[in-house]
């Protein structure tokens, strides 16, 4: 895989198993997996212009990497973000011409028919989608975002993004799965949220340390990822 390759930035490979959102407030027993998993969806929607593969109903990351560009993800966040499902992939029309689609990316959380979806509480934006032959992008930054995962004590913990951007691509065939990265800024804002740990609890600013971004202020974070696919339902307009 990726493994090698990434050692060279200086990434930290980090394993582990799907969280759903009916484990939020249950101790996690379970053995973890050697892949991480975090889940991620995309609307059921028809061909899009200018892609030869459809765009299928949603995709689940495996085979996950996640570390800061500047210094090493805190291993136990890191391993509880990627021991989750962080943040989601949703695609929905877009108005700016005909067959063109917008790209959200941000936590979800599961209803009772087993869709993700984006709550009301944690709001983020779209960007608009390009699609390419085999490929797929944001084609500027989508400003608002988050990511959750749950700590110690089984606490969700959601933390902003800002400054996100997504590339993908898909294989040859239009296969099931895509490979592909995700690049935001965790802003200064969230530097106060309180993470339980396995040493007591921590803020996000203690754990993070120096800023690695100044415009806008706050913390690089970049994650490769292999997905397959999974269902959503799209925000309420």
């Amino acid at each position: 895989m990726r493994r090698a390759a990434l050692a060279a930035f200086g990434m930290v490979w980090i394993s582990g198993c799907a969280v759903t959102a009916d484990d939020v407030g249950q101790s996690q027993s379970e053995p973890l997996s050697r892949n991480a998993q975090v889940v991620m969806h995309l609307q059921k929607l028809p061909k899009a212009k200018d892609s030869t593969c459809q765009i299928p109903s949603g995709w689940k990351l495996i085979d996950a990497q996640i570390a800061m560009l500047t210094a090493p993800f805190p291993a136990e966040i890191g391993d509880m973000i990627t021991n989750g499902r962080p943040f989601t992939l949703g695609v929905e029309p877009s108005s700016a011409a005909a067959g063109s689609l917008r790209l959200r990316a941000s936590g979800t959380l599961t209803d009772q028919s087993g869709n993700e979806y984006f709550p009301p509480e944690h709001p983020s934006d779209a960007a608009e989608m390009s699609l390419a032959a085999a490929s797929f992008s944001m084609a500027a930054p989508q400003t608002t975002g988050w990511l959750h995962f749950v700590d110690g004590k089984s606490s969700l913990v959601w933390l902003p993004l800002t400054d996100i951007t997504v590339h993908g691509t898909f294989p040859t065939g239009c296969r099931d799965y895509v490979s592909g990265s995700l690049d935001a800024v965790i802003p200064d804002s969230a530097s106060p949220i309180v993470v339980t740990t396995s040493q007591g609890d921590v803020t996000i600013g203690d754990a993070l340390g120096p800023m690695s971004s100044s415009n806008p202020p706050g913390w690089h974070l970049h994650v490769m990822f292999d997905a397959h696919e999974a269902n959503v339902v799209p925000p309420a307009p």
